[in-house]
């Protein structure tokens, strides 16, 4: 049994990833935690994709044929002890998973960074900031921040014509489809391993138009039409 974990509202990766696993002959379980409304923090530059399909969760998976559990934070763990042979967790969402689920259960996430490089939120704009390879990681969760076991990691091509969006999106398809196929993926799996910088939070208005100077400056350094 694949479960994938979201949270009950409307958002396009945990759309994407449903729909590429289908697409694959996986039939997902969807389990879904309540939707908090946050006030979160709104960045000058927005990067992940937005737009998702705007139907609830369970009237989406109902029309998909796919089984949906709703239940809470405090008793998630209960609720997936109650479900049999789950053979892999994929994290549609980049919510902190208690200690007790990720010792009980295989936890796949895929980060959206080359790890262990960077470490924590915004990773592709610190990557940019501080001249860092650019990747995806898909691995095994365990209780530290983007840390576990790594499973697979690929590097994001950067090509002279692109804009700093069209990068981002290239790295968000590639995670999803990275986080996907992560059930069947057995290529790396060694410790993360800690990074030399501290594990980030997002990144500062006053540092925003920099990371994007130094992505035209990167990119300048590119012979046209080639990845680096």
């Amino acid at each position: 049994m694949i479960v994938v974990l979201t949270f009950n509202h409307p958002h396009r990766k945990t759309q994407d990833l449903i729909f590429r696993l289908m697409a694959m002959g996986v039939k997902p379980l969807v389990v879904s935690t309540e939707w908090e409304e946050r006030k979160n923090f709104k960045p000058i530059i927005t990067h992940r994709p937005g737009n998702p399909v705007d139907m609830d969760l369970e009237i989406m998976c109902k029309n998909l044929g796919l089984d949906f559990v709703l239940t809470t934070k405090k008793g998630l763990y209960a609720d997936l002890c109650k479900i049999e042979s789950i053979e892999y967790i994929l994290l549609a969402t980049g919510n902190i998973i208690e200690k007790e689920i990720v010792t009980q259960f295989k936890v796949i996430n895929a980060h959206p960074a080359y790890l262990p490089i960077v470490k924590g939120l915004d990773a592709l704009k610190w990557a940019i900031l501080y001249d860092e390879t650019i990747g995806v990681t898909t691995h095994f969760v365990n209780e530290e921040i983007d840390g576990g076991i790594i499973i697979e990691r690929r590097k994001v091509p950067l090509y002279y014509e692109d804009s700093f969006h069209n990068l981002a999106y290239r790295q968000y398809e590639l995670e999803v489809e990275m986080l996907a196929n992560a059930i069947h993926c057995t290529s790396e799996h060694i410790p993360v391993g800690k990074s030399k910088y501290e594990t980030f939070r997002r990144m500062p208005h006053r540092l925003e138009m920099r990371m994007l100077e130094n992505f035209e400056k990167r990119k300048r350094g590119l012979p046209f039409g080639n990845n680096g």
